[in-house]
C-alpha cells in the first residue's frame, strides 16, 4: 500500500497482522522502521502522530481515517494508517467489524483457516461500485515460511485460490480481444 501513491488509500484503514505479538513488534515493526526512513517515509506506532504531520495532511488534503485512539495503529508520514494486531487463538474476532483497504498477514501457516477467511472478508471499503473510481485496490499480501508438518487446510486453501485464478484469468492468442472480461 505504501508504494501505490493513491490518495484514496490513505483515507482508509489498512491492516498488518501476525500470529503473535512478538512477531509483530520484534520482526515486522523493526523491519519497517529500518526500511522506510531511508526511502523518505517516517513511521510510528501506538501513539498520536506528530502535530506537524497532522497539519501537513490537512494542508495537502491528504485524507486520513477518522480515529479517536491510536493504540494499535501503525502510521506513516505519508498518511497511511494501519491497524496492527495478532490473529492468535480467536483474537481475530476483534477485527470483524472493520474494513481494510489492504492486508498484510504474516505467517499464514501458523494461523487458523477461519482467522484467514475472516480477515480476507474484511478486505473491502463499503463504497460499492464507486470503489474503483476512488482508486481503491483492496489487495492482500500473505507471507509465510513453508509449513512444518501436515497443514491440509493451507494446501487446500491455496489450491482453491489457484483454481479460482485459473478460471478467472485465461490465455488469449496474440491480438485476440476478450469479450467476456470486465476489465
Amino acid at each position: 500500500a505504501l508504494d501505490r501513491g493513491s490518495a484514496g488509500d490513505t483515507g482508509q484503514l489498512h491492516g498488518i497482522f501476525t500470529n503473535t505479538e512478538r512477531q509483530l513488534k520484534d520482526a515486522v515493526f523493526v523491519e519497517m522502521k529500518k526500511r522506510l526512513p531511508p526511502a523518505g517515509v517516517e513511521c510510528d506506532y501506538g501513539r498520536r502522530p506528530p502535530k506537524a504531520w497532522i497539519r501537513r495532511w490537512a494542508r495537502e488534503n491528504i485524507p486520513i481515517p477518522p480515529l479517536t485512539d491510536y493504540r494499535g495503529i501503525f502510521y506513516t508520514s505519508q498518511g497511511l494508517h494501519a491497524v496492527a494486531g495478532t490473529l492468535f487463538n480467536q483474537s481475530y474476532l476483534q477485527f470483524e467489524s472493520l474494513e481494510f483497504s489492504s492486508l498484510r498477514i504474516e505467517e499464514i501457516a501458523a494461523i487458523s483457516r477461519k482467522a484467514l477467511i475472516t480477515m480476507l472478508t474484511r478486505l473491502r471499503c463499503g463504497a460499492g461500485g464507486e470503489c474503483r473510481t476512488l482508486g481503491h485496490r483492496h489487495q492482500a499480501y500473505l507471507f509465510s515460511n513453508p509449513p512444518v508438518g501436515p497443514h491440509p487446510w493451507l494446501h487446500d486453501f491455496l489450491g482453491e485460490w489457484e483454481e479460482a485464478a485459473q478460471n478467472f484469468y485465461h490465455a488469449l492468442a496474440v491480438g485476440e480481444a476478450c469479450g467476456g472480461c470486465e476489465f
